[in-house]
């Protein structure tokens, strides 16, 4: 086996070349080094809506109908205090 990365291990994605374009060390430590991006509020708002919307499509699946918009509502209120890592932003 060779230790030259294939062409997709070369291939940059377009938020690899934004980060890269925003600065050159945050995208040395996240796509070189492989260290992960702090929490934000906003990943967390992102994780507690797509958390919601995944129960209200896996339901759709089932049924052919949506969830009521209370019950979407509660599944993000929950996926945002305990899941969806609110409670992990510094």
């Amino acid at each position: 086996m060779s230790d030259v990365p294939g062409p997709q291990e070369r291939m940059l994605s377009p938020s690899q070349v934004r980060c890269f374009m925003d600065c050159q060390m945050r995208w040395w430590f996240k796509y070189a080094l492989k260290y992960a991006d702090r929490p934000t509020g906003k990943m967390a708002l992102g994780r507690a809506v797509h958390a919601a919307l995944t129960q209200n499509f896996a339901q759709k699946v089932e049924t052919q109908e949506d969830l009521p918009v209370t019950g979407v509502a509660a599944l993000f209120r929950d996926a945002w205090g305990t899941g969806a890592g609110a409670d992990r932003i510094p």
